[in-house]
């Protein structure tokens, strides 16, 4: 009987605290909107636009990538610096997002790595500041400079981003011109299929559409982590991408493909300690 108890207690309080969670959020958005906060004055830092539009134009691949960050102002990690390596080899021009302010000393660093900097308040998580770069883009019309937008964040950890075989692969994917609409690095099948936001690539077909700039248009960017994989990633690939052909980079199928190619030269058991669990 206590067991009982105690699990029904547990699943209460749990249900408490994720609505105060998302209460809180809420009413913080809707403070933030009485003090009129929007796209705009959410930046507290950017470098002149000319610079960006001017990279666009000297790119010949008309490639952006919206790079989101979040760490101390006063260094940058290993990881960002071969992000952005990674991205410059894959030719894309980089806007470095962070939420938060950033030391001179480190835009300095940035603006030498060839990255455009804006700075803006932490709101919204990842998907808040994709929602304020892309508008950005939107009302400056520099979208329709571009053929593709990347937008990622440091959440993937990245190694030796000037040449890495994922680089070949990325690029390879980039360059075919008819098989795909955008580009994924994976997806996630629990409950529903997404296409997860640390990672996705858009040809303009995507970015130029009404349901893309609509979606983007009405998310609400609230700091609320479950909120940006619902109403963020999940909604997005159910309502946007889903009317579109994908590219997924990783996925199981040519991971299999690959241990059976090297079964031959390694032992069997530590390949199939790379297959997923449920397999």
């Amino acid at each position: 009987m206590l067991s009982i108890f105690n699990s029904i207690f547990g699943k209460l309080l749990r249900s408490f605290f994720r609505f105060e969670y998302y209460f809180e959020a809420v009413f913080l958005h809707l403070i933030l909107k009485l003090k009129g906060s929007n796209n705009k004055n959410r930046i507290i830092f950017q470098s002149d636009i000319k610079i960006l539009v001017n990279k666009i134009k000297s790119n010949n691949e008309k490639r952006l990538a919206l790079f989101v960050a979040f760490h101390d102002p006063q260094k940058i990690s290993k990881s960002n610096i071969e992000h952005i390596k990674f991205l410059h080899n894959c030719n894309f021009v980089v806007a470095y997002i962070h939420s938060g302010l950033l030391s001179k000393k480190v835009i300095n660093e940035l603006n030498n790595m060839g990255c455009y900097v804006i700075c803006r308040k932490n709101i919204g998580h990842d998907f808040g500041a994709y929602k304020d770069s892309l508008a950005m883009l939107e009302e400056l019309k520099i979208n329709n400079h571009l053929k593709w937008i990347l937008i990622t964040n440091d959440s993937n950890f990245c190694l030796n981003g000037e040449e890495s075989s994922f680089s070949n692969l990325f690029k390879k994917s980039l360059n075919d011109d008819v098989s795909h609409d955008f580009v994924s690095l994976n997806c996630n099948f629990q409950y529903k299929l997404h296409y997860q936001g640390y990672f996705l690539c858009f040809r303009e077909t995507v970015f130029k559409s009404r349901i893309f700039k609509k979606y983007w248009k009405n998310y609400l960017p609230l700091n609320h982590k479950y909120h940006s994989i619902e109403k963020g990633e999940k909604k997005f690939s159910e309502t946007v991408l889903s009317k579109f052909k994908p590219k997924v980079l990783l996925n199981t199928y040519d991971l299999y493909e690959k241990i059976i190619e090297d079964s031959t030269n390694r032992d069997i058991d530590s390949l199939l300690l790379l297959l997923p669990k449920n397999q």
